[in-house]
């Protein structure tokens, strides 16, 4: 039986209607990072140099503004106290400007060790129970922050115990593999 092209074209809008309307929808203000710890082994930490003023050294941590990373400066210059201020999230001023975090606020602890170029990123069961996009921003901001150019590192493996994870890039492909800045490029800071 041939069906009426309007009938056809009726159901298929129908059926596409449903399709896209299914899915996780990202959350709109995630949860600033209050309680998550970061530890870093002082031993294997590469620090930057303090500035010859006396002044302390800065660096810089990535927040999410629309969307994209967004740079925002923070003391300190070592892996440790990047990954604690990061996790912390915004400040109430970077909040009221429109700076979010897509790291989850939870109990569980957020680790990093360096090795040699590469940073291993030890993390809890909830960070692994984010949707899609939402992980692969989080993601994008441990990238970021870890390897700004004064701490010497390339690139991040995400863990779970001895376990490698696959990393979601922006593009939202798992890879098995250690990212770095160019697997973010889409939501990298302009």
């Amino acid at each position: 039986m041939i069906r009426p092209p309007i009938r056809s074209a009726t159901t298929l809008a129908v059926v596409l209607a449903l399709v896209c309307a299914c899915g996780v929808r990202p959350q709109e203000h995630p949860d600033p990072v209050e309680s998550l710890s970061a530890v870093v082994p002082s031993s294997s930490t590469p620090t930057a140099q303090a500035s010859t003023t006396g002044t302390p050294a800065t660096a810089v941590v990535y927040l999410i503004r629309s969307g994209r990373l967004a740079a925002v400066s923070r003391p300190g210059a070592d892996p440790q106290s990047l990954l604690r201020d990061l996790l912390a999230g915004p400040t109430s001023t970077e909040f009221a400007a429109g700076l979010r975090s897509a790291i989850p606020a939870t109990g569980g602890a957020i680790t990093v060790t360096i090795d040699g170029r590469l940073a291993r990123v030890q993390l809890p069961d909830e960070f692994t129970r984010l949707g899609g996009a939402q992980q692969a921003l989080a993601v994008a901001q441990l990238v970021f922050t870890l390897t700004e150019e004064r701490l010497g590192l390339s690139a991040v493996r995400l863990m779970r115990g001895q376990r490698e994870l696959s990393a979601p890039t922006a593009t939202g492909e798992l890879v098995a593999r250690p990212v770095t800045r160019a697997d973010y490029a889409s939501v990298a800071p302009r």
